[in-house]
């Protein structure tokens, strides 16, 4: 036979599983509850400062709060004494404005008031002018009657 139609030999091997022996339990002082111990001593330094540092701050605002109330309680008067101050401030500028509104009102008055004499005026004085307009036509057109007549001095 052929080198190349010969059949290769098969290597079927059966490989046994043996079961790995059960490792030891770990030692309780490097776990607790299978959670490392350097874990749990991270997580509760971590918790302490956290803590202490939280409290601290805690207090300087509480330091701070009380030096705030203490200002607030010795500029009270002060305070109060400023705003009725300033509140008598806006209620002279109040009465000031008032009475500008006021003369405002009264000028505005007179000004309509001469304004109605003056068209009532200006009424009169056109009847005048249209009464007087009328009459002018009048004597115009008598003289061109006359002039288109013929009656006056001959040249």
């Amino acid at each position: 036979m052929p080198a190349s139609r010969r059949r290769r030999p098969s290597y079927h091997v059966e490989a046994e599983i043996t079961p790995t022996p059960q490792q030891a339990s770990p030692n309780w002082l490097a776990t607790l509850g299978n959670v490392p111990v350097t874990f749990v001593l991270t997580f509760i330094v971590t918790a302490a400062i956290f803590y202490g540092v939280t409290q601290y701050r805690l207090g300087d605002y509480d330091k701070q709060l009380g030096e705030l109330k203490i200002e607030l309680k010795q500029a009270g008067p002060a305070m109060a004494a400023k705003m009725d101050g300033e509140a008598a401030q806006r209620t002279a500028i109040r009465n000031e404005f008032m009475a500008n509104a006021n003369k405002t009102t009264e000028i505005l008055g007179s000004i309509a008031s001469r304004l109605a004499v003056s068209e009532t005026k200006q009424e009169a004085t056109n009847k005048a002018l249209d009464t007087t307009n009328s009459t002018l036509s009048k004597i115009a057109d008598q003289l061109q009657q006359l002039n288109s007549r013929g009656v006056g001095p001959q040249r």
